[in-house]
């Protein structure tokens, strides 16, 4: 999905800024002002897909930050069957065709300089004014590369050689070459991309005229065209293909035409605002980052159940308008079930169970911190990574008017058919991840956290900061048990300060109910420990 969207944004790009070449610039004589448009063209088209920018106004955070009141295990809702699946999607044959044509034109590219160092070796040389010149003694017409020019004097005379020395070198001295070398590299990797090798030749049939413009400056133009002429029907010209124009037409009008007028300078202003509009339809961009102090941030860790997130998620309509992460292809789910492979190695062991997976959207809609929040085996780990890791983009959650992260928890259930599985499961916990009536605390458990959390003294003087996921049953009595860490910080006394908050939270108002009889019920607390400011040498806000 990412390379779909990498190819339509910068193919809109090219295709504008190509329209607006062949109606307005094309016809312009201010050459040099066009080679930088049309390089520049490419390597914007080429470049701006990837940039992402975020503009952060402003950042308020407390030095203790407890992100989020208990979350349940649950993102979505149902079981997730993932079919175990065999062969190649036609995604992978896309990429294998994709891969090929870059082969290709890559073998073509260094085909091209394996004749040129061949030259090196054979050709006789020498070198005037920071020059090498290398006679050639076939048909191969005059050309030039970087710094090195080829040059064959047959069949003209010495104010002819003059002509095309004064040629060659106006394409050495401005490094034209370096342009026709940077066209060719992002043609290889968008050889599907007509208008890629549409650009190319536009930059090197406006070399040309640059070239052309200077020589009958110091020339007799009537006298420079004949030598076009003779040059263009002469012998073999496939070297010259690569750094030349062969529309002899179009040369021969070009010299002919006036010379630029200042007043057709305008023409070029409006690049500017195009080039913006383009910039920022283009890249991803984040407006206006925050979080939350650490009194109340309920809101920053929702359970996302199972239906559609357009629904469920609200876009942003407002600018004040609070809303959640919103998960743009739909239905989670379903996005799941479409992109899961079940690891064969996990089939040939017939393991089966759930994996938790943590991640953050961040404010500009990107998953980070992603990791395994409960664990069942490697392979079905790495697949449940694998799988949160490709989702595509979020639309970031709001909160009073600006992007704020959001974290989540997202259980993966691995179930073989009846007729793959003899029952041979990984053992889980004896919790239910969620309860027809779940348990209730006394109080807003965000709120009693913040009054009971001390951060460190020692965590403090150091600077530490860090994130921990603490897992705890809340048991048929209200009891909180089995508390651990799924996910822990590389400061361990910030791990046992989490631990220590947790196990010391009193029995719960009323436990888990299933059918009106108590359950235990599983919980994952992310705890974010914050030390960006002074004070509080007690961890209380």
């Amino acid at each position: 999905m990412a390379f779909v969207s990498y190819i339509v944004k910068s193919g809109i790009i090219l295709i504008v800024l190509l329209i607006y070449y062949e109606i307005v610039l094309k016809r312009q004589t201010s050459f040099k002002l066009n080679r930088f448009y049309l390089l520049g063209s490419l390597l914007f088209a080429a470049g701006i897909p990837f940039i992402h920018i975020s503009y952060p106004f402003f950042k308020e955070v407390s030095p203790i930050n407890i992100l989020s009141s208990p979350v349940t295990n649950v993102l979505i809702d149902g079981e997730i069957s993932v079919i175990p699946q065999t062969g190649v999607g036609w995604g992978q044959y896309f990429i294998y065709f994709y891969l090929c044509g870059v082969i290709i034109f890559s073998i073509r590219y260094f085909h091209f300089w394996y004749h040129i160092f061949k030259l090196f070796s054979i050709l006789p040389h020498k070198k005037i004014r920071g020059l090498h010149i290398y006679l050639l003694s076939s048909t191969i017409p005059t050309f030039s590369l970087f710094h090195h020019l080829f040059f064959n004097p047959q069949g003209l005379d010495k104010k002819n050689r003059r002509k095309i020395f004064e040629h060659e070198k106006i394409h050495i001295r401005q490094w034209h070459s370096l342009d026709i070398q940077i066209s060719e590299i992002i043609c290889i990797f968008n050889w599907f991309n007509p208008l890629v090798w549409i650009f190319k030749r536009y930059i090197i049939q406006n070399h040309e005229y640059i070239a052309d413009q200077q020589v009958v400056q110091q020339f007799q133009a009537s006298g420079y065209l004949q030598l076009l002429v003779y040059q263009t029907l002469k012998g073999n010209t496939s070297f010259r293909n690569y750094f030349s124009c062969s529309n002899l037409k179009k040369r021969v009008k070009m010299i002919t035409h006036a010379k630029p007028e200042k007043s057709k300078y305008w023409n070029y202003i409006p690049v500017f605002l195009i080039s913006s509009v383009l910039f920022f339809c283009s890249t991803s961009i984040a407006i206006g980052t925050s979080e939350s102090p650490a009194t109340d941030l309920s809101s920053s860790l929702p359970v996302v159940k199972d239906q559609t997130a357009s629904a469920s998620l609200p876009l942003q309509t407002g600018e004040t308008k609070d809303t959640e992460a919103v998960f743009p292809p739909g239905n989670v789910r379903n996005w799941i079930n479409q992109h899961i492979k079940y690891p064969v190695e996990a089939i040939e062991k017939k393991l089966q169970g759930t994996v938790i997976v943590a991640f953050t959207i961040d404010e500009a809609g990107k998953k980070q911190n992603v990791s395994i929040s409960q664990s069942l085996a490697p392979s079905l780990d790495a697949e449940a990574l694998r799988l949160v890791q490709s989702m595509p983009d979020w639309k970031s959650a709001v909160k009073d008017g600006k992007r704020v992260s959001s974290s989540f928890a997202i259980p993966i259930h691995f179930r073989l058919s009846p007729a793959q599985s003899s029952e041979t499961s990984v053992p889980e916990k004896k919790a239910l991840s969620k309860a027809e009536e779940m348990p209730r605390f006394g109080e807003d458990v965000t709120q009693w956290i913040n009054k009971h959390i001390r951060y460190p003294a020692e965590a403090q003087a150091a600077g530490y900061k860090s994130k921990v996921y603490v897992h705890f049953i809340v048991d048929k009595n209200g009891d909180v048990k089995e508390v651990e860490l799924t996910h822990k910080s590389p400061h361990e006394v910030l791990n046992q300060e989490a631990i220590r908050v947790i196990k010391s939270m009193p029995r719960w108002e009323s436990p888990g109910k299933v059918e009106g009889k108590p359950v235990n019920v599983s919980y994952t607390l992310p705890i974010n420990f914050l030390n960006n400011s002074p004070g509080y040498p007690d961890g209380k806000g």
